[in-house]
């Protein structure tokens, strides 16, 4: 018997959400936790009541410790999830194998590896329900998950479809409030940014962490890099790559390690965290990511 859930702080990632989703509709009775992925109690990653998703570093079924980061070949927490409780392998699913691809390697190399073109309204439905309270509307989300893959083999109909499901059923009214305050704050955001060239690159400074807006910022700015306060954890810093930048091939943010103390490195390279507050981070130092 599963007796919480574990994942790590938002901002949401669609393989945990549905994950828990999944779980949570699963074994009702569970809590739903959320920790900074770099502080899993050992106690939870040990305990098999406690089921660990998308974060500890460990892939262990009988512990019920499903996270992918620590080795590129494993799939995403939900495959793993879904593989073990349903019984089911769902990665030839196209709509699936999209979700992990994008999860695991983002969704600009997912287009390039795959030729699938995302549509460029994917986000207007993703994101409201990527917002929806778990706690509230699991057994809603995940009926739905499995009716809408029932019903298309189309990446980009699927978010489609899977909105209007969820809207009709009246779950992303309080969704819809919160994009609506949080692009208020967004916009503040972007407002009070600094940029800053630095040898050859476009540096975007922010003193509040813009999560998760980065492709946004990119979109608007054309910066090739972004620095800003984890939005796990603010008293450290995050390095952000723009995935689309013509630079992208000279930037190597595992090298700022050589210069501040490592907390994590995405095992794609686009994002890397520091152990230091961006008051105390030198953004100067940024020009020595590249190689």
């Amino acid at each position: 018997m599963i007796k919480k859930i574990v994942s790590h702080l938002n901002p949401r990632h669609v393989d945990d959400f549905f994950a828990i989703a999944y779980l949570k509709a699963k074994f009702s009775q569970a809590e739903i936790e959320f920790v900074n992925p770099q502080n899993v109690p050992v106690e939870y990653l040990e305990n098999p009541e406690i089921c660990v998703v998308d974060v500890g570093g460990e892939f262990n079924p009988e512990k019920h410790n499903f996270d992918h980061h620590q080795d590129n070949n494993l799939p995403c927490s939900l495959l793993m999830v879904l593989g073990y409780f349903d019984g089911i392998d769902y990665s030839e699913h196209p709509v699936v194998q999209l979700i992990d691809l994008v999860d695991r390697i983002g969704v600009v190399n997912a287009g390039k590896q795959t030729g699938y073109r995302f549509s460029k309204d994917i986000d207007t439905y993703r994101k409201p329900i990527l917002l929806t309270d778990l706690n509230k509307y699991a057994k809603e989300v995940t009926e739905s998950f499995f009716a809408v893959l029932s019903e298309t083999n189309d990446y980009n109909e699927f978010w489609k479809l899977f909105y209007e499901k969820l809207d009709a059923l009246k779950v992303l009214e309080e969704s819809k409030e919160i994009l609506r305050k949080e692009e208020e704050e967004f916009q503040r955001k972007l407002s009070q940014i600094e940029k800053q060239e630095i040898g050859d690159l476009l540096v975007v400074l922010s003193k509040e962490t813009l999560a998760p807006n980065h492709f946004r910022v990119f979109q608007q700015t054309n910066a090739d890099i972004v620095v800003e306060p984890n939005s796990m954890n603010p008293n450290q810093t995050s390095i952000i790559r723009n995935s689309q930048s013509s630079k992208i091939n000279r930037i190597d943010l595992s090298r700022i390690f050589e210069i501040y103390p490592k907390v994590f490195l995405h095992n794609t390279g686009f994002l890397a965290v520091v152990d230091v507050s961006v008051e105390e981070f030198d953004v100067m130092q940024v020009s020595h990511v590249l190689v």
